[in-house]
C-alpha cells in the first residue's frame, strides 16, 4: 500500500478520513509516503484497526469482519509492531 493511497481512504465504520498508519519499525501517525507490505491503519475517531497484509488493506465494516482472520493476522504479525 502506498502513502498516496492512504490519503484517499476512509474508515468504513465511521467515515473518518484521518487514518493513522503503523508499519513495523515506524511510529503511529508517520505521514511519510512509502510502500508497505505489512501494517495497520488505525482510525483516529473510532479507534478501529484494519490490517495491511501482502500490500492489501482489509477495510471491512464490523459486520463483515471475521474474528478468526483478525486473530490470525495478530498471531502472525503482531510481534512486528
Amino acid at each position: 500500500m502506498s502513502g498516496s493511497l492512504l490519503r484517499l481512504l476512509a474508515c468504513p465504520s465511521c467515515g473518518n478520513c484521518d487514518l493513522e498508519h503503523l508499519f513495523p519499525g515506524d511510529e503511529v501517525g508517520d505521514t511519510s509516503p512509502q510502500l508497505a507490505e505489512v501494517g495497520l491503519l488505525i482510525c483516529s475517531d473510532c479507534e478501529r484497526w484494519y490490517a495491511i497484509d501482502g500490500g492489501i488493506v482489509c477495510m471491512l465494516p464490523d459486520n463483515l469482519r471475521v474474528r478468526a482472520v483478525d486473530e490470525a493476522f495478530i498471531n502472525k504479525r503482531g510481534e512486528s509492531f
